[in-house]
Parts: C-alpha cells; sequence; structure tokens
C-alpha cells in the first residue's frame, strides 16, 4: 500500500498530462440539468460529460466519473436509484446506483432531452426526431412521425401519454409514441420545457420568455406569461398547483403562487455577470437549487426569496495570468480592480485590492517584484512590492488598451484601441508611438528582441496584417499575409521563430523574423484567444471550438505544424496560458476558472487542490469503484487539525493508515493500493476533531 498521490505528466505524451481546475469548485463547466432524487440527494449535468452530486440538498457537491467527454445535455431518473443521461455524440448514461456510477450506452444520434417512464421504456429527442427504447436504453428505435420542427423537449405523464415540444408546436401522444397530434399553436418560438403538475395540468416555457398553461391534458394552451424580453425560459418547475419556479436567460427566475396565472421575478442577476440558467429543481417547499452557465449553483431555503451561491471559489472573469516562478503568480481581471496572487503554485490565492477600480486587463511582471497591469480607461499601474500595491502611471479615458510586453526591465509596450505606447524608464512615464495606420484594435503586442517588436489585432483596413517594428517602435511597416484573419494573439520563441493567431482557427509561423509566414488552418478552432509556445516545438493554444461550442486547449509538439486537443474537463472560455517554465503552466478565464498542468513527473504525498479555505469538512466517494488494484479518496477539511484516514475490513479491523497527521484547511487526494489484499468490500473512515465520516469500497479482482 503507498500513501502517494503521482502524477505522471509530459507534454509530449498527452495521455498523461493532467489539467486539473483549481478554480472554481467543483467546475466551471456550464450545468444543463439538474434534479432532486430525493430530499438531499441532488445530480446536476453538463458541458464535458460533468455529473455532480450532492448528499445534503447542495452544499457540498462531488464530482461523479462519467468517462464521458462531450456535452450532456438532459437527464431523468426513474426512481431514486435508476436514471438516465444524454447529450450530443450519440451517448446514453445510465445509472443504477443513485448517480455515483454510470455506464455507457448509445442512441446512434444526439440528444437534446431524455424522460423515461419506466426502467426500460424510455424516450429521446434531438434534431428533429424522436427515438423510443423498450429495453433500457440498450436499443433505440425511431417513432414514425415527420415533426418538421427542431425538437427540445421530451415529457410523459403516464405510459401511453406523453408530449414533446419544438419551434411554436407541443406534440402530443396517447399510445406510447404511436402517433404524434400537434397541439394549439402555442406561439412562433422554441419551447424548452415542459412540466406537468397532474394529469391535465402542465406548463411549457420558451423563446421571449413565454409560459403557456394547459388544464385540458396538453389539447390547448394558453399563455399566462407573453415575454417581453429576450430572456428564454430553459426549465419550469413545480411544487404543487400553486406554487412553481421558472429559469431563464440572463440570471432570470420567475416564481408564480397562483398556479402559472401570474408570474414575477423572484431574482434578477445574483452573478453580477449575466449568466444564463438552465435547469432548477426543488426538494421541498422552501429548498431548490437552479444551475447554469459557468457551472454556477444557486440555492434557496426560503422558497425563492432569496438565493445563495453554492460554488466553491471565486466567479469573476479572468483576463490574464502570469507567474513569476513555479510558485508565485498573479491574475488579472476581476470587475472590482481586484488582483489575485499566489505564492505555492495556485493551490491558495489571496484578493489583493489594488485600489485600481474597475475591470483589469493584461498583467506583466519584469522582475519578482516589479509588474504591471492595463486598466479600464486605458490606465497602466505599476507595482513595486510583489503586487502588494499599485500606483497609476498612465491614463487616456478616450480608448482602452488591450496587452502590454517588455523587452527588458526598462523598456515597454502596451497596445489598445489606435494605439501604440512606450515606456523606456521602466513604466514610469508613457508616450505614444505614431505607427501611421488607421485606429484598429491593436489585441496584442510581444518584443522578440530589444528592436524588433509585433502587434496585431483587426479592423477596417487592417484585417490580416502584423505591424512590424524593427528599430524599437521609431518606424513600423505591416506585414501581408494572404488568405489570413484576424489575430487576437503573438509569441516569439526566438528572434526568427514566431506565431501569430486568431479567428476562423488560423495559425501563421514564421521562421525569418517576420518576412515570410507559412500558415495552418484548424477547423475545430474558430476563434483562438492565446498562444504561448514553451521552445520551439512545444506550444498551446485557448480556443473555442465551433464543434461543440466549447473552449478548450490544444498542443503542439512539432513546431506548429499539426494541433491536438488537449483531453482536459475545461470548456469555458480561456483568455490568457502562461508556463513560468516547461514544468508547470496555468491557464484563466471566464466564470472564475483557474486551471494549472504539472508537466514533470512528480512524487506527491497528498495534493492539495483547492483553491479557497472550505467551509465544510467532506469526504468524497472513491474513484474508481469498484476498482483494482488502486483508487482516489478525496477528502475536505476546513480547518488547522489532526487528520486520519484508515482503511478497514468487514470486520472492522484496520487494514491500512493513509492519512495520520496535522493537515491545514483544504481538499487532499490519496490513493489507496489494494494490490495486497483480497477482493471485497471495505470501508474508508475520515476523522479530522469532533468530525468523523465512512464510506464504501469495493476492490474487484
Amino acid at each position: 500500500m503507498k500513501n502517494l498521490f503521482l502524477v505522471f505528466l509530459g507534454l509530449t505524451t498527452t495521455l498523461f498530462s493532467q489539467w486539473e481546475y483549481l478554480n472554481p469548485y467543483p467546475s466551471a463547466n456550464t450545468l444543463r440539468d439538474i434534479h432532486f432524487i430525493s430530499e438531499s440527494i441532488g445530480i446536476a449535468v453538463g458541458d464535458k460529460g460533468l455529473i455532480i452530486r450532492t448528499t445534503d440538498s447542495g452544499e457540498n457537491w462531488s464530482i461523479q466519473n462519467s468517462c464521458f467527454d462531450y456535452n450532456l445535455l438532459s437527464f431523468h431518473f426513474v426512481d431514486e436509484f435508476t436514471g438516465y443521461a444524454a447529450g450530443i455524440n450519440e451517448a446514453l448514461l445510465k445509472t443504477t446506483d443513485g448517480g455515483i456510477t454510470w455506464n455507457y450506452k448509445n442512441t446512434n444520434r444526439d440528444v437534446v432531452s431524455v424522460y423515461f417512464t419506466s426502467e426500460n421504456c424510455g424516450y429521446a429527442v434531438g434534431g428533429s426526431s424522436c427515438i423510443k427504447t423498450i429495453d433500457g436504453g440498450d436499443t433505440w428505435v425511431d417513432v414514425t412521425h415527420s415533426f418538421n420542427s427542431s425538437l427540445f423537449s421530451v415529457h410523459f405523464i403516464d405510459d401511453s401519454v406523453g408530449f414533446i415540444s419544438g419551434i411554436g408546436k407541443i406534440w402530443k401522444t396517447v399510445d406510447g409514441g404511436l402517433s404524434w397530434s400537434p397541439s394549439a399553436l402555442v406561439n412562433d418560438l422554441g419551447i424548452y420545457s415542459i412540466f406537468f403538475v397532474d394529469s391535465c395540468t402542465g406548463y411549457a416555457g420558451g423563446g421571449m420568455g413565454i409560459i403557456a398553461k394547459t388544464t385540458d391534458m396538453g389539447e390547448n394552451w394558453i399563455i399566462k406569461h407573453p415575454g417581453s424580453h429576450a430572456s428564454a425560459i430553459q426549465s419550469i418547475y413545480f411544487l404543487n398547483q400553486l406554487t412553481g419556479y421558472a429559469c431563464a436567460e440572463n440570471g432570470m427566475i420567475y416564481k408564480t403562487t397562483d398556479g402559472g396565472e401570474s408570474w414575477e421575478i423572484s431574482v434578477w442577476n445574483p452573478s453580477n455577470f449575466y449568466a444564463n440558467f438552465l435547469g432548477v429543481s426543488f426538494s421541498t417547499a422552501e429548498t431548490g437549487l437552479i444551475v447554469g452557465d459557468g457551472g454556477l449553483i444557486y440555492k434557496t431555503t426560503n422558497g425563492g426569496s432569496t438565493w445563495s451561491d453554492k460554488t466553491k471559489g471565486h466567479i469573476e472573469n479572468f483576463s490574464s495570468v502570469y507567474f513569476t516562478d513555479s510558485k508565485v503568480g498573479y491574475i488579472s481581471g476581476t470587475p472590482d480592480g481586484k488582483i489575485w496572487k499566489t505564492t505555492n503554485a495556485g493551490n491558495e490565492w489571496i484578493k489583493i485590492n489594488s485600489g485600481i477600480g474597475g475591470r483589469l486587463n493584461s498583467l506583466i511582471f519584469t522582475s519578482s517584484n516589479t509588474g504591471f497591469v492595463l486598466a479600464e480607461r486605458s490606465r497602466i499601474f505599476k507595482t513595486t512590492d510583489a503586487g502588494m500595491s499599485w500606483t497609476i502611471k498612465y491614463s487616456n479615458s478616450a480608448t482602452f488598451l488591450n496587452s502590454v510586453h517588455f523587452t527588458e526591465p526598462n523598456v515597454g509596450f502596451a497596445v489598445g484601441k489606435g494605439l501604440i505606447l512606450k515606456t523606456t524608464d521602466a513604466g514610469e512615464n508613457w508616450s505614444i508611438v505614431n505607427h501611421g495606420f488607421p485606429a484598429n484594435e491593436f489585441k496584442d503586442v510581444f518584443c522578440a528582441t530589444t528592436s524588433e517588436v509585433y502587434v496585431v489585432g483587426f479592423g477596417d483596413g487592417y484585417q490580416g496584417g502584423i505591424l512590424k517594428s524593427s528599430d524599437g517602435g521609431n518606424s513600423w511597416l505591416k506585414l501581408n499575409l494572404s488568405n489570413s484573419s484576424s489575430f487576437n494573439s503573438v509569441f516569439f520563441v526566438s528572434r526568427d521563430t514566431g506565431f501569430v493567431a486568431g479567428w476562423h482557427g488560423k495559425i501563421f509561423k514564421t521562421t525569418d523574423a517576420g518576412q515570410t509566414w507559412s500558415g495552418f488552418q484548424i477547423d475545430a478552432l474558430p476563434k483562438i484567444n492565446d498562444i504561448i509556445f514553451i521552445d520551439s516545438n512545444e506550444g498551446y493554444v485557448a480556443f473555442t471550438s465551433q464543434h461543440t461550442g466549447n473552449s478548450s486547449l490544444a498542443t503542439t509538439t512539432d513546431g506548429g505544424i499539426t494541433w491536438t486537443e488537449v483531453n482536459s474537463i475545461i470548456t469555458a472560455p480561456l483568455n490568457s496560458i502562461h508556463f513560468p517554465n516547461k514544468n508547470i503552466g496555468f491557464t484563466v478565464g471566464k466564470y472564475g476558472t483557474i486551471a494549472r498542468i504539472i508537466i514533470d513527473s512528480i512524487a506527491l504525498d497528498v495534493k492539495k487542490s483547492q483553491f479557497v479555505v472550505p467551509s465544510t469538512n467532506l469526504l468524497h466517494q472513491n474513484y474508481p469503484n469498484p476498482f483494482n488494484p488502486t483508487t482516489k479518496i478525496k477528502f475536505t477539511i476546513s480547518d488547522f487539525g489532526f487528520t486520519t484516514l484508515k482503511i478497514y475490513d468487514v470486520l472492522g479491523n484496520e487494514v491500512a493508515t493513509l492519512v495520520n497527521e496535522q493537515k491545514a484547511p483544504g481538499v487532499y487526494e490519496v490513493e489507496f493500493d489494494g494490490s495486497k489484499y483480497s477482493s471485497g468490500v471495505y470501508f474508508y473512515k475520515l476523522q479530522f476533531g469532533s468530525f468523523t465520516a465512512t464510506k464504501k469500497l469495493i476492490l474487484v479482482k
């Protein structure tokens, strides 16, 4: 038995390179559906195969491994144990243990909504078709009806009677899907959610915020909430005949207490950055959860009067990350002018009140103590005490700045909308550089040498161009690229070798200091936000995929000729990547996303990976389970104290000690090696102060 958590990582073998979330927890991936399967147990599913589970009504969550890498859009439980989840890439996942483990099945098409009337009989819709299974999802057949519409939701009230919604219509079956008839026209808008309180009374919500009601088993639908804005209703849930909730885009939560006759806004934009809410469910009359963009989880314990954020960590939109060494790093981008700092490679972060105010953009350090950050209204701030205090060095409210880079500690450039600035005195003063080109959107700047500087961006008369100065910014030349696109990022690994990247998945490379460029078209990457290289061969891009709509990372090991998407759990839009050296890298983006990769092989006793100090103690279910021969156990402690984690057999005999020492607050993960033990049921017990928790694990050889 080894009390070690081993990380075998190498960029050239992406199979072993693992990006891990540092913030937020459990994930920044969008959550698209949520249901309670008991008063305390709830499950939510989302992008990149994310399945999370709570056993305390949403206070804490654990990630369940779905063994699936595509978006899950819908799930349904037929009882407390048996449930199905479905999504894109023709996937159906089934659980028979209340959502702890999931098995993969196939639907032969993408699915946006799934509903089972029993363990064996279920329906799924996607595209313009509906499919049915009578063997628990093992096989599916097409429902023989031409809907001639995109379909969004399926709901049954018994074995025979069910409903499917599409654009402007709701279809009804009374014979288990053999035939379907359209109900009265609801509106010429998408209908995304259907919910029935009983066999007669149901509700449907959709585009422009409309909510319709039926009292005659779906024969006729009457619009009760006409929808006066562009926030589409995504999910409806009713507690009883009178009380119901609807969640919508742009952070809208509606509530009715008169059976849907009238609706009032319960909450509008609690996250302060207009995230879309996509799923709502209640376990009791007072306790409910809403999920949505960026992994947001909101909980109410007073029937929707107030909602509290249950995502652990910090939900800001980060713009830039920069590390001065492997351990000390900074993040900018929060709307309140705060800067985040870590001194232990991202395990913990402190929030520095910079006093700047407003949103922060690009961030860079020229030494361990001296750094610069760009802020709203084209302000440049400087620190000389490792980020603890900041002073303004430049301001121009007529425009804004996007990127800053230094050739050496005294000489640097900053660019923005039609503006190039230069400093020659370590950022104390900045002067406007006359570049002689139209006032375009300059997105990024990179100093390849003290004299050779590159600027990229987009705008009228500038699309696909690159500006280069060979004399330290005194004069500029536009480099033309044939069949090119707008660019967001530029990076040089040496004086001669550099890369530019941007829209339509295009990356251009030069090996002669910008005289000539070779282009690479990557179809899966419609928008590249950042590009960085560790050396002349190994590099990363942060991109948004046109196939999934998710953002992710791609890597190259042959100098940018070929790119492979990194199999990571990240889907939130990423804005910045930084590697302080070839052994460790970081990326940040929307919804507070902070992720890290450790490249070299490091053996860690216990790996601490939580972003913030937790407020509760928690023992997670081991994964995998059953296992052979190793499994991982994660636990959370909320304070400093002596901690033990031990393994017992079914007779109560202690067979292994995994942790037996003082621990700081955080989230930890250890590995249990059962190779020398016999197959069977075991138990693991966490004890921290007065807190104890025990869970079962199964070794199968």
